[in-house]
């Protein structure tokens, strides 16, 4: 059988070799169980629960990306930058996926307590688990329903990679997806949930529903908005990030858009003047 990394440049082999290394440097500064992690990474075969030296485990499941989720959402911290070090109050997490920014947050900032939205049963049940892993039970609250535009159900697309778990396409994003109910909320619901008069941070990774959310709120849920970080999916939604503009601009938000490497999605960054 024919070894494929014969066929690999000088060049390709040294890039190859770095990016391990720098892996394995990253894994040996997050992780306690670096070297298991490690030892699973190099075979290709399904991950250890993640042991942060932060404080905290990520278990996973067979539709979880864990380490993508720690480039994206830790090491690159597409949902913590520019906020300030004494963050404190409430925080909607919606799309808490397995927990990884909730844990992230709940660690960093003692004082912030967090509602975390996953509508997917399957992540749910390792949200859960993490969140008591952590001993987070008391500060991080996690509920099953989607947030969508209205209070009511919604039809999920399930068994498939859980940050592509989407309510917003009408043809299954894998081959195996399969489509579950789920109940659903509307954004001014999940605020008179939390029972407070100002959300210090309001986290929207939701595979397409990020407008549908937002146009939800009333104006009286907006204005008790701090900041408001999302993740965008035109490719779910047309005009999705033109829509969460015009609803965070017209409460009065300051608005920063970072797009990703793809043209059709990107991360949408909003905050009081």
């Amino acid at each position: 059988m024919t070894n494929p990394e014969q066929h690999l440049t000088a060049a390709q082999k040294i890039a190859g070799k770095l990016h391990a290394a720098r892996t394995l440097y990253d894994m040996i500064r997050w992780f306690r169980n670096w070297d298991a992690v490690w030892s699973c990474y190099r075979r290709r075969s399904p991950l250890p629960p993640l042991e942060f030296r932060a404080g905290f485990v990520l278990h996973h499941g067979q539709w979880d990306d864990p380490m993508g989720l720690v480039y994206d959402a830790y090491a690159h911290g597409l949902y913590s930058r520019d906020l300030p070090r004494d963050l404190a109050g409430t925080m909607i997490d919606i799309g808490a996926n397995i927990g990884l920014v909730s844990l992230e947050f709940a660690v960093r900032w003692k004082n912030l307590r967090i509602f975390a939205y996953e509508p997917n049963p399957s992540t749910n049940v390792l949200l859960r688990r993490n969140i008591e892993a952590g001993g987070f039970n008391g500060r991080v609250m996690v509920y099953g329903e989607a947030v969508g535009r209205c209070h009511g159900t919604l039809d999920l697309w399930t068994d498939v990679q859980s940050v592509a778990a989407t309510g917003h396409s009408q043809v299954p994003p894998a081959a195996d997806a399969r489509s579950v109910q789920v109940p659903m909320i509307d954004l001014n619901e999940a605020v008179e949930r939390a029972g407070a008069n100002t959300i210090a941070m309001v986290k929207i990774d939701a595979e397409g529903a990020e407008a549908d959310i937002l146009e939800s709120a009333t104006q009286s849920t907006l204005a008790a908005f701090e900041r408001v970080t999302l993740e965008y999916h035109e490719w779910l939604c047309q005009d999705a990030l033109v829509r969460c503009r015009r609803v965070l601009e017209g409460a009065d938000f300051k608005i920063r858009i970072q797009p990703s490497d793809r043209p059709d999605m990107g991360m949408l960054y909003a905050w009081r003047g």
